[in-house]
C-alpha cells in the first residue's frame, strides 16, 4: 500500500521562506569573505551550509506520513458451538428442524465467509461428546448428521471455555435449544468464562414441547440370589407433560402378576419392587407401564429384568491350627446360614484332628484336608485361622497360594497371621503364603483392648458387603458401640495393592483392622486381630445389634463367593460385564476356566440376538496361567440378548446367560427448549442473546467490535524517525569536520 505524505509546518510557508533566505544569505556572506584565501573549500562549505539550512527548513515544514488504522493485539477468535443432539431434530422452526434452521440461517457458506473476514472461526459440535464440526457437513441435510442420544451442554461448553485465550481475545457463539440431558447447571461455566474474560453469545432455538410421555427403566439391584433370598427391581419412570397423573406398573413373572399404582409427581419417579424365588434357576420378570390414552409413544413402556438363583451352596473351608473362641463363634455363625456348606477342620491336639461338615449335599464326598490344587478348587471361600503349621504342609500352602493367584480363589485371614514362624516348618509355610498376606507383620501379639472400636475408612464405606443397607443398621454408629480387638499382631506396613477398609482407633494413621487385596485373579480379606466373637454376646440394651455378627460374616462370605470368577461349585464361568445396559454401549463377555480342559478343546460362544438371529462370537484368549477368553459385542439392537457357551470337558459343559439392552432415550422424551438458561448464561458473561432471525445483527456486532479494537489512523513526523535525525546530525557533523580540517575552527 503506497505511503501518503502530508505537511504539518511549524510556521507558515512565508515565515519559513523568510527564515531560509535570511540564514542562507548570512551563510553565503560568511563564506564569501574566505574566497580570496581558499576558493574551492569556501565554495564547497558555502553550498554545504545553504543545503543544511534548506534541510532544516524542510523539516520545519513538517513532512509527515499517514499511518493507517490497525488491529490492536492479535486477531479475535470465535468458537462456534453447535448442538447436534436428538432434540435438535424437532421440527418447530418454521416447519423445519432446529438443526436445519441453524445450518441454513446461521452457518451457510456465505455467512461463514463473512464471519471469517472478521474473526478467526473454529467450528465445533456437541451431543454425547465434543468434537470438530466439518464445514462439508453443514452443506448436508440434518437427517444425515447422526444426532447424539444425549446432550452434554455444560460439560462441552466448559471444555471450550478452558481452551479460550484469557483476556478477552476469544468469544463463543452457542447455538442450541438449551436442553441438557444431564441437567447440569450452567452457573459454574458462566463463572469460569467471566473469570477468563470470555464472552458467550447464545442463540436459543425451538419452543416448548407439548409432548406427553412416560418411559420405563428397570434394573436388578442384585443379579444373583439364593433360594428364598429377597431381592428387588429398581424401576425408574421418566415423565414429561404428565405431572400428577396416575399410572399402573405391572410386574409379571410366570403366572404371578403385581399391579402397582404410581403417581407421577416428579420428573423421575423411583420405586423398588421386591422379588424372591424359592428354587434355583434363571428368572425373567416382565415390567410394563400400562399405556395412557394421550401418550406420545408406548414403545418405551416395557422392560425385561433377569435374576439368577444359584443352584449350588457356597462351599466354605475353615482351617484352625488350635481351638480358639473366635473360630468357635465364627463356625456357629456360618452354620446358621442355610446357603453355606461349611467344612471346619481343627487341630485339637498333636494327634487329634476334628472335622465338622454342615449343610452338605448327600452325594458330597467325605471331607479331607486339601493337599493339591484340585482339592483347594473344591471350595469357594477358604477361612484361615492361626497356627496352621499344625495342619498344612509347605507344599499344600504353596498350592493354596497358586489357587488364589491363578484360579480365582477367595481367602479370609480371620484373626491375623496364620502362622507364627517360631519353628522351621512354620517359617517355611509363612514364606509360602506370604504373597497372600496384605500387610507386613512386626512383632508378636499384644493387648489392644484399650485402643477403641473399629472405624470404617472411606474405602470401607464404599465396600458392598459393609453397606448399611446390607448390614441392616447404620454400620458407622454400630461400630462405635461394638468392642474392638482384644489382641493383635502389630503391622509394619500395608502392601501397595492392599486397601484398608477399617482401622482401630480414631486417627487416620491408626493400625489397620480390616484389609482387602487382589492377588492375581483371586481376593484376600484379612481381619488383623481377634476378639470379634464378643459381637455375638451383646447385652439386651444392644438388641438391635444382635444380628450384626452373623450378618457381617454371611455378607463377607457371600460377597467373596459371588464376586470371584466362578459361581459356587463350577469349573467354568460365563460372565457378562452387565445384565442391563443401554443401547449402543459395549458388552464384554468373559469365559474363565479353573483348569485346562481335557484335550485343550476351546470354548464356543453364540449370541441369540433380538429378532431370533444367531451369531457366533469370536473368543480371543487373554493372558493368564489358566484358560481365559474374551469377546466384545457392540449392542445395536434393543431387547434381550442370550449367550450360549459350549465348554467341552468342563463342569458344566454348557452355560447360558442373558442380558437386556434397553432404549430409554431421555433426549427425545422431553424436547422442550430452555431459552432462559441460555439468556442468563449470556448475561452473566457479558455476551448477548440473539433471536433466531438475527444472524445479520450478530455479524454487524462482530464488525463493530472489530472496529472498536482498531488503533485509529495517525500522522508521524519524519523527524520522529531516528534514521532521519541521524542523517541530519551526520550532515552537520561533516561540515564541522571539514571546517576543522581546513583550519577555520
Amino acid at each position: 500500500m503506497p505511503t501518503t505524505w502530508v505537511w504539518q509546518p511549524a510556521w507558515s510557508p512565508q515565515q519559513l521562506t523568510a527564515v531560509a533566505l535570511v540564514l542562507g544569505g548570512l551563510g553565503i556572506w560568511a563564506y564569501s569573505r574566505l574566497l580570496r584565501d581558499r576558493l574551492v573549500p569556501a565554495v564547497v562549505l558555502g553550498l554545504w551550509r545553504v543545503l543544511s539550512i534548506v534541510i532544516v527548513c524542510v523539516l520545519l515544514a513538517g513532512p509527515s506520513r499517514e499511518v493507517p488504522a490497525k488491529q490492536a493485539g492479535r486477531r479475535s477468535s470465535l468458537t462456534i458451538l453447535v448442538d447436534t443432539s436428538g432434540s435438535m431434530q424437532t421440527e418447530d422452526m418454521d416447519g423445519i428442524s432446529r438443526l436445519d434452521f441453524l445450518r441454513t440461517q446461521w452457518l451457510d457458506s456465505a455467512h461463514r465467509r463473512q464471519l471469517a473476514d472478521v474473526v478467526d472461526i473454529d467450528l465445533n459440535r456437541f451431543d454425547t461428546d465434543l468434537r470438530p464440526l466439518l464445514p462439508a457437513l453443514l452443506d448436508q441435510n440434518a437427517t444425515f448428521w447422526n444426532p447424539g442420544r444425549t446432550t452434554r451442554l455444560a460439560e462441552s461448553l466448559a471444555t471450550v471455555v478452558s481452551r479460550q485465550p484469557a483476556g478477552g481475545a476469544g468469544a463463543v457463539l452457542l447455538i442450541s435449544d438449551g436442553h441438557d440431558t444431564a441437567q447440569t447447571s450452567l452457573q459454574p461455566v458462566a463463572a469460569q468464562a467471566k473469570s477468563r474474560g470470555v464472552l458467550i453469545h447464545t442463540v436459543p432455538l425451538g419452543g416448548r414441547s407439548q409432548q406427553r410421555d412416560v418411559a420405563l427403566l428397570a434394573l436388578p439391584l442384585q443379579e444373583q440370589l439364593y433360594p428364598n433370598e429377597p431381592g428387588a427391581i429398581l424401576c425408574k419412570l421418566y415423565q414429561v407433560g404428565l405431572n400428577q397423573r396416575h399410572v399402573t406398573l405391572i410386574v409379571k413373572q410366570g403366572e404371578t402378576v403385581q399391579r402397582i399404582p404410581v403417581t407421577l409427581d416428579r420428573p423421575i419417579v423411583e420405586l423398588k419392587v421386591p422379588v424372591q424365588q424359592s428354587k434355583p434357576g434363571q428368572y425373567e420378570y416382565q415390567v410394563d407401564i400400562e399405556p395412557l390414552v394421550d401418550e406420545a409413544t408406548t414403545s418405551n413402556n416395557s422392560q425385561r429384568v433377569f435374576f439368577e438363583v444359584q443352584r449350588k451352596k457356597i462351599r466354605v473351608l475353615m482351617l484352625e491350627g488350635q481351638p480358639y473362641w473366635d473360630s468357635k463363634f465364627l463356625a456357629q455363625s456360618l452354620r446358621k446360614d442355610e446357603r453355606i456348606e461349611l467344612t471346619q477342620i481343627t487341630q485339637i491336639a498333636s494327634a487329634r484332628r476334628e472335622t465338622i461338615v454342615s449343610h452338605a449335599e448327600q452325594s458330597a464326598k467325605p471331607a479331607s484336608l486339601p493337599v493339591s490344587l484340585e482339592d483347594w478348587s473344591q471350595y469357594d471361600v477358604v477361612l484361615l485361622g492361626q497356627a496352621l503349621e499344625h495342619l498344612l504342609t509347605v507344599d499344600s500352602a504353596a498350592q493354596l497360594t497358586e489357587f488364589v493367584a491363578s484360579h480365582g480363589g477367595q481367602v479370609v485371614f480371620v484373626r491375623g497371621p496364620c502362622c507364627t514362624p517360631e519353628s522351621p516348618r512354620a517359617a517355611q509355610i509363612a514364606r509360602a503364603m506370604a504373597m497372600l498376606e496384605p500387610v507386613e507383620w512386626s512383632g508378636t501379639a499384644q493387648d489392644v483392648s484399650r485402643q477403641g472400636s473399629l472405624r470404617l475408612s472411606p474405602a470401607g464405606k464404599s465396600t458392598p458387603w459393609l453397606a448399611s443397607g446390607k448390614m441392616g443398621v447404620d454400620i458407622d454408629a454400630a461400630l462405635v458401640r461394638l468392642p474392638g480387638f482384644l489382641s493383635r499382631v502389630k503391622t509394619a506396613s500395608e502392601k501397595p495393592a492392599a486397601v484398608v477398609l477399617a482401622r482401630q482407633g480414631d486417627t487416620d494413621v491408626a493400625q489397620p483392622a480390616l484389609v482387602s487385596m487382589n492377588v492375581g485373579r483371586g481376593n484376600v480379606v484379612a481381619i488383623l486381630g481377634d476378639g470379634l466373637w464378643k459381637w455375638s454376646l451383646l447385652r439386651d440394651l444392644d438388641a438391635e445389634l444382635l444380628p450384626f455378627y452373623d450378618t457381617f460374616w454371611s455378607n463377607l462370605v457371600r460377597w467373596l463367593a459371588l464376586g470371584g470368577d466362578f459361581p459356587p461349585g463350577q469349573q467354568v464361568a460365563l460372565q457378562l460385564s452387565r445384565r442391563s445396559l443401554r443401547l449402543g454401549e459395549p458388552l464384554q463377555i468373559d469365559v474363565a476356566y479353573r483348569h485346562t480342559p481335557p484335550g485343550g478343546a476351546p470354548p464356543r460362544l453364540e449370541a441369540l440376538l433380538p429378532g431370533g438371529k444367531l451369531q457366533e462370537l469370536a473368543l480371543a484368549p487373554t493372558a493368564g496361567k489358566t484358560p481365559r477368553y474374551r469377546a466384545v459385542l457392540n449392542t445395536e439392537l434393543a431387547g434381550v440378548h442370550e449367550f450360549r457357551l459350549t465348554a467341552p470337558g468342563m463342569q458344566p459343559d454348557t452355560a447360558s446367560a442373558r442380558c437386556n439392552v434397553v432404549e430409554v432415550n431421555e433426549e427425545l422424551l422431553d424436547t422442550s427448549a430452555d431459552p432462559d438458561s441460555l439468556r442468563q448464561l449470556a448475561e452473566q458473561t457479558g455476551g448477548r442473546t440473539f433471536a433466531p432471525d438475527e444472524a445479520d445483527q450478530f455479524l454487524k456486532q462482530l464488525e463493530r467490535h472489530q472496529q472498536a479494537s482498531l488503533v485509529p489512523p495517525r500522522r508521524e513526523y519524519v523527524w520522529n524517525d531516528w534514521k532521519v535525525m541521524l542523517a541530519v546530525l551526520g550532515w552537520v557533523t561533516v561540515e564541522w569536520l571539514l571546517r576543522r580540517r581546513w583550519g577555520w575552527i
